[in-house]
């Protein structure tokens, strides 16, 4: 298994310098976040640098390589905003050597979101959102609520993401959808408890 030091050499090589130093914000969130929530912070961290490691290839780079693993042929016909977390969750098992399911699933969802993500998944989620040099309508109230409950972050974060792309007019991955509703039905419940 790749060690934090070989995964950064890798990402510092292949990324743009604005994406590697995003990188490492998320990486900082998320060691931040996965404290707070009494979670794995080095396995928060590992996720993290990881997650946006195939961000440099083309679409169609991303389409073939997902193609020619067993692992990634169901995702490669997904949207190509999104391609590049199915590669990173393919290229981390694959080659870097990342047999954990929980780090895997938290590369693999970063970007779409997932019912049933477990919370290391959450963590990297959010941590993408709410590095510190994002800015958008909403990122504080997100920002504080992703310190105090992973569910009610991933549900605001979700509506967030999804009235960002339907003004946008982009398409919206189906396992989003299914994501936030996931996380409002267990939002809802919790309340009504």
């Amino acid at each position: 298994m790749w060690t934090e030091s070989e995964i950064d050499a890798y990402i510092r090589k292949h990324l743009k310098e604005g994406r590697y130093l995003h990188t490492l914000r998320v990486v900082k969130a998320s060691g931040e976040l996965a404290s707070l929530h009494g979670l794995d912070v080095r396995k928060a961290r590992l996720a993290a640098f990881l997650h946006d490691c195939q961000k440099f290839r083309r679409e169609s780079d991303l389409r073939e390589y997902l193609s020619s693993h067993p692992e990634g042929r169901r995702d490669s016909n997904r949207p190509a905003e999104v391609l590049h977390g199915f590669a990173a969750a393919v290229f981390s098992e694959t080659e870097a050597g990342i047999s954990d399911p929980e780090v895997l699933d938290a590369i693999r969802w970063h970007t779409t979101g997932a019912a049933g993500m477990c919370d290391l998944a959450k963590v990297v989620f959010l941590a993408d959102m709410i590095e510190e040099d994002r800015d958008f309508k909403g990122i504080e109230a997100l920002r504080k609520l992703s310190g105090k409950d992973l569910d009610s972050a991933m549900l605001f974060g979700l509506d967030l993401s999804l009235s960002y792309l339907i003004r946008s007019g982009k398409y919206i991955d189906p396992d989003t959808l299914h994501a936030r509703n996931h996380f409002l039905v267990l939002v809802r419940d919790r309340m009504e408890k």
